[in-house]
Protein backbone atom coordinates (compact mmCIF):
# COMPACT_ATOMS: atom_id res chain seq x y z
CA UNK A 1 0.00 0.00 0.00
CA UNK A 2 1.54 3.11 -0.80
CA UNK A 3 1.35 6.77 0.65
CA UNK A 4 -1.51 7.91 -1.41
CA UNK A 5 -3.67 4.44 -0.88
CA UNK A 6 -3.00 5.04 3.09
CA UNK A 7 -4.04 9.11 2.68
CA UNK A 8 -7.16 7.98 1.12
CA UNK A 9 -8.30 4.97 3.61
CA UNK A 10 -7.42 6.98 6.51
CA UNK A 11 -9.69 9.76 5.36
CA UNK A 12 -12.65 7.47 4.60
CA UNK A 13 -11.91 6.04 7.80
CA UNK A 14 -12.35 9.28 9.77
CA UNK A 15 -15.84 10.22 7.84
CA UNK A 16 -17.30 7.09 9.07
CA UNK A 17 -15.98 7.48 12.34
CA UNK A 18 -18.27 10.91 12.78
CA UNK A 19 -21.39 8.81 11.65
CA UNK A 20 -21.40 4.92 11.29
CA UNK A 21 -23.51 3.22 14.21
CA UNK A 22 -24.63 -0.09 13.94
CA UNK A 23 -27.17 0.82 17.15
CA UNK A 24 -28.75 3.03 14.85
CA UNK A 25 -28.99 1.16 11.37
CA UNK A 26 -25.49 3.25 9.94
CA UNK A 27 -23.43 0.03 9.79
CA UNK A 28 -23.75 -0.88 5.98
CA UNK A 29 -21.15 1.58 4.85
CA UNK A 30 -18.53 -0.38 7.10
CA UNK A 31 -17.23 -1.85 3.21
CA UNK A 32 -16.54 2.19 2.22
CA UNK A 33 -12.93 1.90 2.98
CA UNK A 34 -12.15 -1.65 1.35
CA UNK A 35 -13.89 -0.69 -1.37
CA UNK A 36 -11.66 3.08 -1.66
CA UNK A 37 -8.62 0.57 -1.78
CA UNK A 38 -9.73 -1.77 -4.51
CA UNK A 39 -10.21 1.25 -6.38
CA UNK A 40 -7.27 2.55 -5.77
CA UNK A 41 -5.78 -0.72 -6.51
CA UNK A 42 -7.07 -1.83 -9.78
CA UNK A 43 -7.16 1.73 -11.14
CA UNK A 44 -4.35 0.84 -13.55
CA UNK A 45 -6.65 -2.64 -14.89
CA UNK A 46 -9.38 -0.45 -15.59
CA UNK A 47 -7.80 2.62 -16.87
CA UNK A 48 -8.72 1.32 -20.35
CA UNK A 49 -12.23 1.03 -19.91
CA UNK A 50 -14.93 3.84 -19.16
CA UNK A 51 -17.72 2.29 -17.56
CA UNK A 52 -16.15 2.22 -14.28
CA UNK A 53 -16.26 6.30 -14.41
CA UNK A 54 -19.53 6.30 -16.19
CA UNK A 55 -21.24 4.60 -13.22
CA UNK A 56 -19.76 6.36 -10.63
CA UNK A 57 -20.79 9.38 -12.68
CA UNK A 58 -24.35 8.52 -12.87
CA UNK A 59 -24.70 7.67 -8.84
CA UNK A 60 -22.82 11.21 -8.28
CA UNK A 61 -26.12 12.64 -10.37
CA UNK A 62 -28.75 10.27 -8.55
CA UNK A 63 -27.09 11.61 -5.63
CA UNK A 64 -27.41 14.72 -5.86
CA UNK A 65 -31.04 14.90 -7.19
CA UNK A 66 -32.09 12.70 -4.53
CA UNK A 67 -29.69 15.21 -2.08
CA UNK A 68 -31.73 18.54 -4.09
CA UNK A 69 -35.11 16.32 -3.50
CA UNK A 70 -34.88 15.90 0.04
CA UNK A 71 -33.77 19.74 0.65
CA UNK A 72 -36.83 20.71 -1.16
CA UNK A 73 -39.20 18.12 1.06
CA UNK A 74 -37.14 19.66 3.97
CA UNK A 75 -38.08 23.06 3.98
CA UNK A 76 -41.81 22.22 3.00
CA UNK A 77 -42.89 20.10 5.66
CA UNK A 78 -40.08 21.89 7.88
CA UNK A 79 -38.37 19.13 9.21
CA UNK A 80 -34.83 21.15 9.75
CA UNK A 81 -33.15 18.89 11.87
CA UNK A 82 -33.83 15.65 10.01
CA UNK A 83 -32.81 18.08 6.84
CA UNK A 84 -29.19 18.32 8.25
CA UNK A 85 -28.97 14.94 8.88
CA UNK A 86 -29.88 14.17 5.12
CA UNK A 87 -27.30 17.14 3.98
CA UNK A 88 -24.69 15.37 6.05
CA UNK A 89 -24.91 11.57 4.91
CA UNK A 90 -25.78 12.63 1.47
CA UNK A 91 -22.82 15.10 0.75
CA UNK A 92 -20.91 12.76 2.67
CA UNK A 93 -21.91 10.20 0.40
CA UNK A 94 -20.97 12.45 -3.00
CA UNK A 95 -18.14 13.60 -2.30
CA UNK A 96 -16.62 9.94 -1.71
CA UNK A 97 -18.07 8.93 -4.89
CA UNK A 98 -16.41 11.61 -6.21
CA UNK A 99 -13.64 10.49 -4.36
CA UNK A 100 -13.56 7.53 -6.23
CA UNK A 101 -14.42 8.90 -9.76
CA UNK A 102 -10.87 11.51 -9.08
CA UNK A 103 -8.77 8.35 -8.36
CA UNK A 104 -10.08 6.68 -11.66
CA UNK A 105 -9.42 10.01 -13.52
CA UNK A 106 -6.10 10.27 -11.87
CA UNK A 107 -5.34 7.39 -14.45
CA UNK A 108 -6.07 9.20 -17.76
CA UNK A 109 -3.63 12.25 -16.54
CA UNK A 110 -6.72 14.48 -15.90
CA UNK A 111 -7.51 16.59 -12.92
CA UNK A 112 -8.99 14.36 -10.10
CA UNK A 113 -9.76 17.12 -7.22
CA UNK A 114 -8.85 14.27 -5.06
CA UNK A 115 -7.57 16.35 -2.01
CA UNK A 116 -10.95 17.84 -2.21
CA UNK A 117 -12.92 15.86 -1.49
CA UNK A 118 -11.21 14.41 0.49
CA UNK A 119 -11.58 17.73 2.37
CA UNK A 120 -14.90 17.90 2.75
CA UNK A 121 -15.19 14.40 4.07
CA UNK A 122 -12.33 14.94 6.51
CA UNK A 123 -14.44 18.68 7.05
CA UNK A 124 -18.01 16.42 7.94
CA UNK A 125 -16.44 14.27 10.08
CA UNK A 126 -15.02 17.36 12.32
CA UNK A 127 -17.97 19.05 12.36
CA UNK A 128 -19.40 15.88 13.64
CA UNK A 129 -16.98 15.06 16.80
CA UNK A 130 -16.58 18.71 17.61
CA UNK A 131 -20.57 18.81 18.02
CA UNK A 132 -19.72 15.68 20.50
CA UNK A 133 -17.03 17.28 22.13
CA UNK A 134 -19.05 20.69 22.83
CA UNK A 135 -22.28 18.84 23.85
CA UNK A 136 -20.34 16.95 26.07
CA UNK A 137 -19.01 19.63 27.54
CA UNK A 138 -22.58 20.81 29.13
CA UNK A 139 -22.86 17.89 31.16
CA UNK A 140 -22.50 17.51 34.95
CA UNK A 141 -22.79 20.42 37.32
CA UNK A 142 -23.55 24.06 36.44
CA UNK A 143 -22.49 26.91 38.20
CA UNK A 144 -24.50 26.72 41.43
CA UNK A 145 -24.23 23.27 42.00
CA UNK A 146 -27.33 21.75 40.44
CA UNK A 147 -27.09 18.40 38.70
CA UNK A 148 -27.85 18.75 35.08
CA UNK A 149 -28.47 15.92 32.02
CA UNK A 150 -28.68 16.10 28.14
CA UNK A 151 -31.94 14.33 26.84
CA UNK A 152 -33.10 13.44 23.54
CA UNK A 153 -36.42 12.64 22.45
CA UNK A 154 -37.94 8.86 21.96
CA UNK A 155 -41.17 8.94 20.14
CA UNK A 156 -42.73 11.58 22.19
CA UNK A 157 -40.93 11.47 25.05
CA UNK A 158 -36.93 12.53 26.36
CA UNK A 159 -36.26 9.08 27.56
CA UNK A 160 -32.59 9.09 26.03
CA UNK A 161 -29.88 10.56 28.62
CA UNK A 162 -26.38 11.23 26.18
CA UNK A 163 -23.24 10.33 28.48
CA UNK A 164 -20.89 8.83 25.75
CA UNK A 165 -19.42 10.83 23.00
CA UNK A 166 -20.06 8.11 20.85
CA UNK A 167 -23.93 9.24 20.99
CA UNK A 168 -23.37 12.54 20.78
CA UNK A 169 -22.23 12.89 16.99
CA UNK A 170 -24.14 14.85 14.67
CA UNK A 171 -26.14 12.08 12.80
CA UNK A 172 -26.75 10.47 15.82
CA UNK A 173 -27.79 12.82 18.20
CA UNK A 174 -30.26 14.28 15.20
CA UNK A 175 -33.73 12.80 15.09
CA UNK A 176 -36.27 12.82 11.90
CA UNK A 177 -39.05 13.47 14.74
CA UNK A 178 -36.64 17.20 15.49
CA UNK A 179 -39.40 19.14 13.88
CA UNK A 180 -43.05 21.11 14.95
CA UNK A 181 -45.70 18.73 15.03
CA UNK A 182 -49.40 19.90 15.61
CA UNK A 183 -49.26 22.33 18.64
CA UNK A 184 -45.70 21.24 20.20
CA UNK A 185 -41.97 21.06 19.34
CA UNK A 186 -39.64 18.34 19.88
CA UNK A 187 -35.97 19.27 20.16
CA UNK A 188 -33.14 16.72 19.38
CA UNK A 189 -31.31 17.26 22.62
CA UNK A 190 -32.13 19.06 25.47
CA UNK A 191 -30.57 20.59 28.55
CA UNK A 192 -32.48 20.00 31.69
CA UNK A 193 -31.22 21.98 35.00
CA UNK A 194 -33.72 21.31 38.01
CA UNK A 195 -33.85 23.64 40.75
CA UNK A 196 -37.38 26.05 41.97
CA UNK A 197 -37.53 27.03 38.25
CA UNK A 198 -36.64 23.90 36.13
CA UNK A 199 -34.37 25.59 32.99
CA UNK A 200 -34.74 23.98 29.38
CA UNK A 201 -32.02 24.67 26.66
CA UNK A 202 -31.93 23.48 22.83
CA UNK A 203 -29.11 22.44 21.33
CA UNK A 204 -27.86 24.35 18.03
CA UNK A 205 -25.97 22.23 16.01
CA UNK A 206 -24.89 25.02 13.50
CA UNK A 207 -23.53 27.28 16.81
CA UNK A 208 -22.62 24.18 18.58
CA UNK A 209 -23.78 25.45 21.76
CA UNK A 210 -27.02 25.28 24.00
CA UNK A 211 -29.75 28.10 23.17
CA UNK A 212 -32.78 28.80 25.64
CA UNK A 213 -36.20 27.44 24.72
CA UNK A 214 -38.48 30.38 23.89
CA UNK A 215 -41.28 30.40 26.90
CA UNK A 216 -43.71 30.27 24.00
CA UNK A 217 -42.54 26.46 22.46
CA UNK A 218 -42.36 25.11 25.75
CA UNK A 219 -44.66 22.49 26.75
CA UNK A 220 -46.07 19.41 28.80
CA UNK A 221 -43.12 16.84 26.98
CA UNK A 222 -40.37 18.65 27.79
CA UNK A 223 -38.49 16.65 30.54
CA UNK A 224 -38.90 17.55 34.38
CA UNK A 225 -36.31 15.35 36.14
CA UNK A 226 -33.35 13.89 35.07
CA UNK A 227 -33.37 9.67 34.91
Amino acid sequence: MTLKHFFVLTVVLFWLSGWVSVDHGYAFPIALPALAVLVQLGASRVAHRRWPELLLNLCSVLLLLKTILFVLLGLVFKIEAGLEVWLFLDVGALAYVRLLVGILRAQHGQGSRTVVYAAILGSLAIWSWLSAFALNAHRGVDLEGRMSCILKPIGFEYSEELDSLWDMRLPILASFWNSTVDDFELFHAVLFVPGGTPEHYNWSKRHLRFEPIDPANQDAFLPQACP
